[in-house]
């Protein structure tokens, strides 16, 4: 067997062997860094020294366009949010039977991609809701546990953790 603690990842009813260092939760994928957002969701922030205004400042002559492309985007990062995103079900282009089958065919981490991919709101969000998107995705399709040694303890924190509460109202945890 499998030394207590190792993480495995499920995968089209196959578990995977993950290395002794890996997370219960799944990397985000390439492009997106934890370190590109701050805790309020907006969109990433600049210093100063790369404010559009202190870029124009010292712009040398011919290089407007350049500088006026670059505060464009500046601005675009800067004011992105998800006011103007409405939840209607029509943003995944993915029907829920195509999913299925993808599900059954790929693995997690390709199906993840594939549905971000499809997404027509991904692109508007924030950085912040773009992780928040993906790391719900593979909670969803991409499932990792680790084993644990089945002793009383860890049985009833598992019990307690599933069952509702009502259901066994005079035991305790311990």
């Amino acid at each position: 067997g499998l030394p207590y603690g190792t993480v495995v990842e499920v995968d089209r009813d196959v578990l995977q062997i993950l290395p002794p260092d890996a997370s219960i939760t799944p990397p985000l994928p390439e492009g997106m860094d934890e370190s590109n957002s701050n805790e309020k969701g907006e969109g990433t922030t600049e210093d100063d020294d790369n404010e559009p205004s202190n870029q124009a400042a010292n712009a040398t002559n011919g290089n407007d366009d350049a500088v006026a492309a670059e505060t464009e985007e500046f601005v675009d990062k800067k004011k992105r949010d998800n006011r103007h995103l409405v939840d209607t079900n029509t943003s995944q282009a993915l029907e829920q039977d195509k999913i299925l089958h993808l599900k059954k065919t790929m693995t997690g981490s390709k199906l993840v991609q594939h549905l971000v991919d499809n997404s027509a709101t991904f692109a508007q969000k924030t950085d912040f809701s773009r992780q928040k998107y993906i790391l719900k995705k593979q909670r969803k399709y991409q499932p990792r546990c680790r084993l644990v040694k089945c002793t009383a303890k860890t049985v009833s924190q598992a019990i307690f953790q599933k069952q509702d509460p009502k259901k066994f109202t005079t035991l305790r945890p311990d």
